[in-house]
């Protein structure tokens, strides 16, 4: 048993003053964590990531800034070293976290996107940030995910730039180390080469999350389908969204990140958008109940605009 220092350690630390390291381990995650949390004071550096539980081990990212020069970054492998070795960790793997590359450009070529936002409910007196969606926003989004998940395609999450190969049993606890630690993922299902489906968790100030599926696979008649089941997957979560929509969105050009302005909650007039879920709390915010709502258990409001075939209609926006 050692604590081993990959080669390719090396390379990142001299090519940029960002780096995300994966620490490999089968040790446990406290021991893990107490090392990697101690390295921060060992070092140089503008800012230092909480460590993000993945599968086998975890990630730090480390942010040196422009000033510090390779040989003062190169001295985090032999810190973390140390403080592995302090912690009590006889066997680790130290090396840099896989990154995305460049097959993720792919993704933006599936448009038009159905996409829903979801803001939860932050309750009274809750900071402007949140520490995380609610766990109930976070089962709602995975279970769409998961029914939105075809054969062949690879499911992944993308934490600080890094991707993490995911199955179902382990989906949930990175999902929940990475909100815990880093405050923001996507999870998404893909082949990179005709469509897919993604979730945004963190969205929001940390309160929501967004929805999207698209790809030259996905018809007209699919997409439309796909906006159903965000509408309906959106009522069946009422009780702990604050607002929320589904729609498509000429705006909307990027497949994991959604383009915020046709979709800003903040705004307390509705703007156009083919289906919206409206909390008491929101509805406060206007003069009175839009025209032509249907009224939902809990004082909520669901507003209807069109059929989704008409949203898809060149990809008309809001």
């Amino acid at each position: 048993m050692a604590i081993r220092v990959l080669r390719g350690m090396k390379q990142p630390l001299r090519g940029g003053p960002t780096v995300v390291v994966l620490v490999r381990s089968g040790a446990g995650a406290e021991a893990l964590a107490h090392a990697l949390r101690a390295v921060a004071g060992d070092l140089t550096a503008r800012f230092v990531s909480e460590p993000a539980a993945v599968p086998g081990g975890m990630l730090l990212m480390v942010d040196f800034g422009e000033d510090v020069p390779p040989a003062e970054r190169e001295r985090l492998p032999d810190a973390l070293a140390r403080r592995l070795a302090e912690a009590g960790v006889a066997d680790a793997e130290i090396g840099p976290a896989p990154r995305i590359g460049d097959r993720y450009t792919a993704l933006d070529r599936f448009v038009p996107v159905a996409r829903a936002w979801l803001l939860g409910r932050a309750g009274p007196g809750a900071p402007l940030v949140a520490d995380r969606p609610a766990p109930a926003l976070v089962d709602l989004a995975l279970s769409w995910l998961r029914a939105a998940h075809r054969d062949g395609h690879q499911l992944l999450a993308l934490v600080v730039s890094t991707e993490i190969p995911l199955t179902w049993r382990t989906a949930r606890p990175v999902v929940d180390a990475a909100l815990d630690s880093h405050g923001s993922l996507y999870v998404l299902s893909t082949d990179f080469a005709t469509g897919g489906s993604v979730v945004g968790l963190g969205e929001f100030h940390r309160h929501g999350l967004t929805l999207g599926t698209g790809g030259a696979d996905r018809s007209p008649a699919e997409l439309a389908a796909a906006l159903r089941r965000q509408r309906d997957l959106l009522r069946a979560g009422a009780d702990a969204l604050d607002w929320a929509c589904a729609g498509i969105y000429e705006e909307d050009r990027f497949f994991l990140a959604s383009h915020p302005h046709p979709a800003d909650p903040r705004s307390a007039e509705p703007r156009p958008r083919w289906y919206q879920i409206l909390s008491p709390e929101r509805l406060a915010l206007l003069d009175g109940p839009p025209e032509g709502g249907n009224e939902l258990p809990g004082g909520r409001l669901e507003l209807t605009s069109g059929s989704p075939e008409d949203w898809l209609t060149g990809y008309r926006g809001g």
